[in-house]
């Protein structure tokens, strides 16, 4: 086994992609385990308004830049690489400045916003164009295969995230600590990654800077507004609720999803790396394609089912022991999501065989089931006056999108295999 996987370690890119996913695994397990001990300290209802937080600027930091940092790994010519990061900044800078000024105008002349502070709204603007600016930078780190680098600016992040918050709770910020934890982790990443790839921002040159977007339509048409309704649908439940639940529903609610979804993404990303490169390969060989996409389905389902299990009958107990009694409705919590979470596993490890199977529409089209999940579920808890209520039904129609799509995929994948078998027959 040693000998067949030494050849590929020698590839720098390889290297650097195994560098790259033990970097967000160590990153989202000290975020994870982090954030569960400092929850324990701040209490639901401060971790309530950190999770609004992040979920306007998980939204505004990808609207901010259109996608075009996308383009970065895609280019080719040094120039027009530097040039594009200049003038993608820029965007960041004038449409977070635009967002801010509407929203602090708003506040001042209406009382739609009366929930939320000046200061809150400048933090939110700041944090955007933070993540807006960093994502732009990693985007550049990855067209030069800087891997390492980038792995270990995810990890200072995560490592200066949890210290500054702990340290914000012991001074005495219980209601912003964690906000302004996750804000120096994300400057501090910020200025790491800028003495990395230093001396690229330069003068913009607007012809080109056209020219560059203009060779992948794309991005623009079709990839950034199937990326900002799936933002949306995935953040803007704790947004919308807040105006109906109290925060400490939102930050119970937040947390079950936290643990629920770290095991996940440390699989999903691992796996899709690889699934993607080897689904490419083999896309004129349907009947491989559709058994190596049924063999990574049921590994994922399998280990996240089992998981699951072990979450909601001794993991649940382990929690309330170490919880305090305000987070003692987090079982209920787990208990319900864990619907979406199996269902979403099935999917998340495999999403990018869509661009494969050139099925672009279905992303576009169950991101917009995903918007309306989110409004009928919220729509609901806020008539039964219920939160848990709002999640169930999240939870379930949201999962039955998930497996919906996974049916689809594979049938699409056996109708391949039939219109091959024929043309080879006929």
């Amino acid at each position: 086994m040693r000998n067949y996987i030494a050849p590929y370690l020698k590839n720098k890119s390889v290297k650097g992609v195994f560098s790259l996913i033990a970097g967000n695994t160590t990153a989202k397990l000290i975020a994870t385990l982090g954030g569960l001990i400092l929850a324990n300290y701040y209490g639901p209802e401060a971790y309530g308004v950190y999770s609004i937080f992040l979920s306007y600027i998980m939204i505004l930091a990808l609207s901010a830049t259109f996608r075009l940092e996308d383009l970065l790994v895609l280019l080719k010519v040094p120039s027009e690489i530097k040039n594009l990061f200049s003038g993608v900044l820029v965007i960041i800078i004038a449409f977070i400045a635009l967002f801010l000024g509407g929203t602090l105008l708003f506040k001042w002349q209406s009382n739609l916003l009366t929930g939320y502070t000046y200061l809150t709204l400048v933090l939110i603007a700041f944090g955007s164009a933070l993540l807006a600016w960093n994502n732009l930078q990693n985007s550049f780190l990855t067209q030069y295969k800087l891997f390492h680098q980038l792995s270990l600016s995810i990890v200072i992040t995560s490592v200066c995230s949890v210290l500054a918050q702990a340290i914000f709770y012991f001074i005495g910020e219980t209601t912003y600590g964690l906000i302004y934890g996750w804000i120096i982790g994300i400057l501090i990443a910020l200025l790491y990654n800028a003495q990395v790839s230093r001396n690229k921002i330069q003068k913009i040159d607007i012809n080109l800077f056209k020219k560059s977007i203009q060779r992948y339509p794309e991005i623009i048409r079709y990839t950034f507004p199937s990326d900002v309704l799936n933002a949306i649908a995935n953040n803007i439940l704790p947004i919308i609720t807040v105006f109906y639940f109290s925060t400490a529903e939102i930050g119970l609610y937040a947390m079950a999803t936290k643990i629920l979804v770290l095991p996940l993404m440390i699989l999903s990303e691992s796996i899709a790396k690889v699934f993607f490169k080897k689904s490419a390969s083999i896309s004129e060989q349907p009947e491989k394609l559709y058994q190596i996409t049924q063999k990574v389905v049921f590994l994922n389902m399998g280990i996240m089912f089992f998981f699951l299990l072990l979450m909601n009958s001794v993991g649940v107990k382990i929690l309330d022991l170490f919880f305090q009694k305000n987070w003692k409705a987090i079982d209920q919590y787990i208990l319900v999501l864990s619907f979406w979470i199996l269902a979403r596993s099935g999917i998340n490890p495999i999403s990018n065989i869509i661009l494969i199977l050139r099925k672009n529409h279905y992303s576009l089209i169950f991101n917009i089931y995903l918007l309306s999940c989110n409004l009928i579920a919220i729509s609901l808890g806020n008539l039964h006056h219920s939160f848990l209520l709002c999640a169930t039904v999240l939870s379930l129609l949201s999962g039955i999108g998930y497996l919906t799509l996974l049916f689809l995929i594979f049938k699409n994948l056996k109708n391949n295999i039939h219109v091959t078998k024929n043309n080879l027959e006929g």
